[in-house]
């Protein structure tokens, strides 16, 4: 996998009169499609599309040849509601995508993702919520980022990397060598 690099947006010769109705198109399209207890509007309304665009539009977007990423900040989180006020101002948000939309994902990419975009001293965590909060329209990753410094009062305590491949041969786990 190589480097994340900032970028700019592709909008297709789109205007952004044009943006905001291809995101009230695509929602269109896309609640014809879920299958919900929860009674959604047929469409968004052009002020809740508006500001969908301006959260995609301030959000920073990171590339390399796998992965296209989106960045929100600590306010951006806030803004949008994500953090809970136990992190208020603290957590960032990565939303994490193939290019080819693929939902193949490798553990490791998401540790270096991480690391290059919040650093290696942030924690981060992939929610699987509850049925009733959950998300899953495309595959799409995300990754909420504690504080740097930060320790989640779960997990692993202590470091435990193996660079070379194990055959997993017996009773030894399987790994493949890192690159």
């Amino acid at each position: 996998m190589n480097k994340l690099e900032l970028t700019k947006r592709d909008y297709h010769g789109r205007n952004v009169k044009q943006r905001i109705q291809k995101i009230i198109d695509d929602a269109r399209e896309c609640r014809k499609k879920m299958k919900t207890g929860v009674k959604l509007p047929e469409t968004l309304s052009w002020n809740e599309a508006k500001r969908l665009y301006n959260e995609l539009e301030n959000a920073k977007v990171y590339i390399n040849d796998i992965y296209q990423v989106l960045y929100y900040d600590e306010k951006m989180v806030d803004d949008m509601g994500y953090s809970g006020e136990n992190f208020k101002g603290e957590i960032r948000y990565l939303s994490i995508k193939r290019h080819d939309k693929e939902a193949v994902k490798d553990w490791r990419d998401f540790q270096d993702i991480k690391n290059q975009l919040c650093g290696k001293d942030s924690e981060a965590v992939e929610l699987f919520p509850s049925e009733s909060r959950l998300v899953d329209t495309a595959n799409q990753y995300h990754l909420w980022v504690f504080p740097k410094g930060y320790i989640l009062p779960f997990g692993m305590i202590a470091r435990a990397v193996i660079e070379d491949e194990l055959d997993g041969e017996g009773e030894t786990a399987k790994q493949r060598a890192r690159t």
